[in-house]
């Protein structure tokens, strides 16, 4: 075997393992790290079968087989969704990259990469991949700005002068048709006059079309981009809303179902935002229902209701159509990313429409099985929602957090939402900024410590309010926290009272 230049000592000192295998699954290299990871010697891995290893959690079969296929086909696959078996029994999630070996143009093999993403290092790392992805998509709307605005110039020069090249056409065509009348024999552009003739509107209406496409796709851009969501402030009823988007697209629906329904919920209370985004909301969901239907027996609904939980309303579209694979959805609300053939769609629709919903405080939710349909819900809160204190619990002892979600909501005044790990708060905190965050110091894999040096570091996180928790406090952990400015600290147990309390003290300051 050829050497590869890494030395023992340093392949021992990567915590990734580094795997090869054929392509009916025989491994054939295994990196000394497996034994950290999962607690095997390379030795017991080599020249054993992957799959009759045990190792691969069972409910992840079917997505790795795909994953494999997709590989074996010559695609490069990353996927972070996957859990391993260690040889105690416990299950650890990692990030599974895979690639072809290929030898003579033919693939062989596979090569890649195993992540543990339960350890510290791996949750910094995903949570700063996460925050890059941030930056890149403000960087991503300045860029898109300003192309808009160039592409829209030239365009503009396109849609002005076609139509005055149509109508010197038509001025030219009874000229031309004497001048045929005398010589029958006559081109232009190398082409006979006949033919020429029929073929002059065809190109010009093309070029009316391909330019109200541009058009149509800077808007989408400008969309994107617009830091200002425009004028948020108007009433609205969104049963009309619905019913505007629904006559606009009656005529894609009819192409596209003979099975639509609607169901408008009953006493919604009036929303405040800016009805015409919202209609492009719908509009485009609707849209993309109808082109996810096979067949025009499949069925469409849309429905709207209150959801008194979140006190929100609620807009559903749900289809019966082909589907989202369960590793596409993590992707579909992310600009330029489409599932649709070249020229059908710019990806930006759901980009767009997740950005307007934000922009009203709302949310997207999307679920969908492949081959069963899709449901996708916006949620958007009421005026009296928006004003609630907006509260993350994080704290790995679900006891815990379902009490103190329970007692902020009787108060009233809260919204609340629970995760259980610091990985989890920090991607909550990057979507959706709490206006509070009730934050246990010691959790597995990140701790509240580490979520507070995120927040102490971004400037953007500085108006959050944390409220610490802790069983241990002696820890050495608190007066780290009361170094960096994170002062308000509550002692497992408390009475709720002084929970409460301590509360509205830090959020009148």
């Amino acid at each position: 075997m050829p050497r590869t230049g890494i030395s023992e000592l340093q392949v021992t000192e990567i915590i990734d393992v580094i795997y090869s295998v054929k392509t009916d699954l025989t491994i054939m290299t295994v990196s000394p790290s497996i034994e950290k990871m999962l607690g095997y010697r390379p030795e017991e891995l080599v020249g054993h079968k992957f799959m009759d290893l045990g190792i691969l959690a069972p409910e992840y079969v079917p997505a790795f087989q795909s994953d494999l296929m997709r590989v074996l086909e010559g695609e490069y696959v990353s996927s972070p969704r996957y859990e391993f078996i260690s040889k105690d029994g416990a299950r650890k999630r990692v990030e599974l990259t895979a690639a072809p070996l290929i030898h003579d143009d033919e693939v062989i093999g596979l090569i890649g990469v195993v992540r543990d993403m339960s350890g510290l290092a791996q949750r910094e790392w995903y949570i700063q991949k996460e925050l890059v992805h941030a930056d890149k998509m403000i960087s991503l709307g300045v860029l898109v700005s300003g192309v808009a605005h160039e592409i829209n110039n030239p365009n503009n020069f396109i849609m002005l002068n076609t139509p005055i090249l149509k109508e010197a056409w038509n001025d030219a065509i009874p000229i031309l048709d004497q001048y045929y009348q005398r010589d029958r024999d006559f081109t232009i552009a190398g082409l006979p006059y006949n033919e020429i003739r029929q073929e002059i509107p065809h190109l010009l209406s093309g070029i009316e079309e391909g330019s109200r496409r541009i058009q149509r796709i800077v808007e989408d851009l400008r969309n994107y981009a617009r830091l200002n969501g425009g004028e948020m402030n108007g009433p609205v009823n969104i049963n009309d809303v619905i019913k505007s988007a629904i006559t606009l697209l009656n005529n894609m629906i009819k192409r596209s179902t003979k099975n639509f329904q609607v169901c408008y919920g009953t006493k919604l209370p009036l929303l405040k935002g800016n009805r015409q985004k919202l209609e492009q909301i719908i509009i485009n969901l609707i849209q993309n229902a109808c082109q996810a239907l096979t067949n025009k027996d499949q069925a469409i609904k849309v429905s709207s209701y209150y959801n008194e939980e979140k006190d929100a309303v609620v807009i559903e579209v749900a289809d019966e159509g082909e589907g989202i694979d369960q590793e596409v959805i993590a992707q579909i609300m992310a600009p330029f990313f489409s599932t649709k053939q070249p020229g059908e769609g710019t990806g930006l629709g759901l980009a767009v429409s997740e950005k307007i919903v934000r922009d009203h405080g709302g949310e997207i939710l999307v679920s969908s099985k492949k081959g069963e349909g899709s449901v996708f819900r916006v949620v958007l809160p009421t005026e009296a929602s928006k004003k609630r204190v907006k509260v993350l619990i994080a704290d790995d002892e679900e006891a815990f957090r379902d009490s103190m979600r329970e007692a902020l909501e009787a108060c009233g005044g809260f919204r609340v939402e629970t995760v259980s790990n610091g990985v989890e708060a920090c991607v909550k905190i990057g979507q959706d900024p709490p206006d509070l965050l009730v934050l246990d110091i010691m959790m597995p894999g990140m701790d509240g410590v580490e979520v507070c040096k995120l927040i102490k570091d971004r400037s953007e996180l500085s108006q959050i309010k944390v409220l610490i928790v802790t069983g241990y406090a002696d820890s050495s952990k608190v007066e780290e926290l009361r170094d960096m400015g994170f002062g308000h600290i509550v002692v497992k147990p408390f009475k709720l009272s002084n929970f409460l309390e301590e509360i509205r003290n830090l959020m009148e300051r």
